[in-house]
Order: structure tokens, then sequence, then C-alpha cells
């Protein structure tokens, strides 16, 4: 694991970093608990550190492996929190990606109308950044706001969806 390298050289915030990297690979893979492992010690260092990036990024990767764990509550709690940093941030882009999971977490648990909510706010993040329709996080969202009912809907009637 590379992480030995930032440790030997003092820095944390690189460790931090990594720790984050290696648990979103093990997440992929489908070793949650060791993922879960990584990912809690760099949301720590993070917390030490004082790296608010770091703390997001770190708070994001939990709530997805809480979701694959099965663990909605945490996983709703951890996107939350990142959703808070990054906007805190101003990382416009991280948010909207978060706001996506926390809203797919949310119609996961049966609660429609929370994770419509949080899609149309990242709906709004993807206006303010300028994406193109055919950017990947865009037509992903607009997939999930439309719903099997509706299918052809302008771009600016989304908007303005309740």
């Amino acid at each position: 694991m590379q992480t030995h390298h930032y440790r030997a050289a003092g820095d944390r915030v690189g460790q931090s970093a990594a720790l984050n990297h290696v648990g979103w690979l093990h997440a992929q893979l489908g070793a949650q608990e060791q993922a879960l492992v990584h990912c809690q010690q760099s949301l720590a260092l993070a917390q030490e550190t004082g790296d608010l990036n770091g703390q997001a990024h770190a708070w994001d990767s939990l709530g997805y492996i809480h979701h694959r764990l099965g663990g909605n509550a945490e996983a709703v709690d951890c996107y939350r929190q990142a959703i808070e940093l990054f906007r805190r941030m101003g990382d416009l882009h991280s948010e909207a990606a978060g706001l996506v999971c926390f809203g797919d977490i949310h119609r996961a648990t049966g609660r429609h109308d929370a994770g419509h909510r949080a899609w149309s706010r990242a709906l709004a993040s993807a206006d303010e950044l300028g994406l193109p329709e055919t950017d990947p996080q865009r037509a992903g969202l607009l997939h999930r706001l439309r719903g099997p009912q509706v299918r052809a809907m302008p771009r600016s009637a989304q908007r303005n969806r309740p």
C-alpha cells in the first residue's frame, strides 16, 4: 500500500487521501469491510489535520460503503456530511455528485420525495456548472427525475418540477 510513503514523509494529508483511494478501490471490488476500515482511517486523519477536502471525500466514500452494506441510515448521514463540506468549500461539482447519491439512497429507502429534492438540487448545480445535455451525470439525473411516466420533458420544465 502506498500510504507508507506518505507516512514516512510525514504527509498526513497525502496519507489520508491514499487511504481513501485504497478504500474506494476495495469498495469497487466488493470488499466493503476492508473499504470501511481504510475510509474510516482516512476520515480520522483528515479530521486531525483539518483537511476539509479529505473529510468530504472520505464521508462520500463511507456513504457509498454503508449503502452497499445495507446501512442506509449511516449512508444518509455520511452523504449529508460530505455534501455540507463540499458546499462549504464551494466544490459545486462534487456537491452535485453527492446529491445524486443522496437522492439514490433516499429513493432506495422509499423516501421518494426526498430523493426527488436531492436530484433536483443536483440538476440545478449541473445547470450552474454548465454541464451539457450529453454529460453522463446530467443524463443520469434526467432519467431519475423523469421516471418511467415522463419521457420527453423539456430541460426548462425540469427545473420547475416540485
